[in-house]
């Protein structure tokens, strides 16, 4: 045991006197590049298949001393006590201060990080629509956008198709898409499925199965051209649907879940449904839901998926927290009303999970159903089955213990502190028992929201 440990100890040595002389020799070449990329005035450079390039996120650090007498004075101190700059902004975004009157307290400072990857180039397939090659150079492109999904960390995920057939990601490399991303100057979102939207492109970064990859120059805002009528979404739809989920990645889909790293040629499409066998809404723990729906396709195959869709996802949120109905209630009734309706889904691959094994997992990020699944307010007996939803405090107070209760001084100071610790308005709902509007009506009176 001796002499193997010994050696591994060796080993260890060894490998960490490579790793000094790999990363002085990094930082050799990293700063060769930096100096070729200022002298031309560019941040990336490409040599046969390997692309180099950098990115700067600027970082912002605040001077305590000075930020405290700016906000002291308007009772604000409390709010940030330790320095973040996401408390700060939360300040700024709430309109308890303005930008200009911290800027003294503001420091930023360039952080470059330099990334290097292999750019595979891609062959079109032979389907109705189209990849990118990975040969195309950027510009302005009008996108039929036909998925909007949720991501983690507030990122959102855009897909569309252009003119030409291509489907494209409008992506931001390692920053990813913010979901305000999607807003106008008014706070009105123009991203929806549906809209033809324009862009401004860098280039395209197709690493398959994700060939649909375009870098966006986050310079150019959107703009909104137009939308497509019911007719249109129908027609459009049909146009682009595979017969079946296999068909759309080009690639072995195991256990009905996942295609592995590196194979197929696409990493999302649409198909129409045959069947909904069920939708599943459930509460995974407090402040997260899950949200799956089971069914089948042309082929007979049946898969159950996750849902990432931001206008379904939101649409069970809302019947939950406003009518107060139950998640199992929630999913029975949007099963029923699918199964009424024509319905093409979106299903797509999420990126590679490393502690995975490289897994790419199926997700549905598009549901679209003709006649709309959502009920409208003048229809909102029929999800029902023709019984009208009688309202009553009690019915909401099943839901939400503590709703019409008054809020006690203890109640104000742990909202206070639970807001400040980053807990979502969901969050809030579940930890407090009361219903949205009340949280936000709260945090308006004490200031915490505009």
């Amino acid at each position: 045991m001796k002499k193997e440990i010994e050696t591994i100890a060796k080993e260890y040595f060894e490998l960490k006197e490579k790793i000094r002389v790999l990363e002085s020799r990094i930082s050799e070449l990293k700063e060769v590049l930096f100096t070729e990329f200022d002298s031309n005035d560019v941040d990336e450079v490409y040599a046969e298949d390997v692309h180099v390039y950098r990115v700067n996120r600027p970082k912002i650090s605040w001077n305590e001393t000075i930020l405290k007498s700016i906000l002291a004075p308007k009772g604000l101190w409390e709010a940030v006590l330790r320095v973040e700059n996401k408390k700060i902004r939360d300040l700024i975004e709430n309109g308890l201060i303005s930008e200009s009157e911290l800027a003294e307290a503001k420091a930023t400072r360039d952080m470059w990080y330099t990334y290097a990857e292999q750019v595979f180039p891609v062959e079109r397939a032979d389907v109705s629509h189209s990849t990118p090659t990975g040969t195309e150079v950027g510009g302005v492109k009008r996108l039929i956008i036909t998925d909007l999904s949720r991501m983690k960390e507030g990122r959102i995920c855009i897909v569309g198709i252009d003119r030409e057939n291509n489907v494209i990601r409008p992506v931001i490399p390692y920053g990813g898409v913010k979901e305000d991303y999607i807003l106008d100057k008014t706070g009105k979102p123009i991203i929806t499925p549906f809209a033809e939207i324009e862009f401004k492109f860098i280039r395209p970064l197709p690493k398959p199965p994700h060939a649909e990859d375009w870098e966006l120059d986050t310079n150019y805002r959107p703009g909104l051209m137009g939308r497509l009528s019911e007719e249109e979404m129908r027609g459009f739809l049909e146009r682009i649907s595979d017969r079946s989920v296999r068909e759309i990645f080009g690639a072995a889909i195991h256990e009905g879940r996942y295609t592995n790293q590196g194979e197929g040629n696409r990493s999302l499409g649409a198909i129409k449904a045959v069947k909904v066998l069920g939708v599943n809404y459930s509460r995974k723990e407090v402040g997260k839901y899950g949200y799956r729906i089971t069914f089948s396709d042309m082929s007979g195959a049946i898969y159950n998926l996750p849902v990432t869709d931001c206008a379904f996802r939101m649409y069970c949120d809302r019947l939950r927290i406003r009518d107060g109905r139950s998640t199992g209630a929630i999913g029975s009734e949007l099963q029923q009303r699918l199964n009424r309706s024509e319905v093409f889904l979106r299903v797509g691959l999420t990126r590679p999970f490393a502690k995975m094994h490289n897994r790419c997992y199926l997700q549905v990020s598009g549901i679209h159903a003709f006649p709309d699944y959502r009920e409208k307010d003048q229809d909102r007996g029929e999800i029902h089955s023709g019984k009208s939803k009688a309202y009553s405090v009690s019915n909401v107070r099943k839901a939400y213990p503590r709703t019409y209760e008054s809020w006690t001084e203890e109640d104000d100071k742990k909202l206070i502190a639970e807001y400040w610790s980053g807990k979502t308005i969901e969050e809030l709902v579940e930890l407090f028992g009361r219903q949205r509007g009340g949280i936000e009506s709260r945090l308006k009176k004490l200031g915490m929201i505009g």
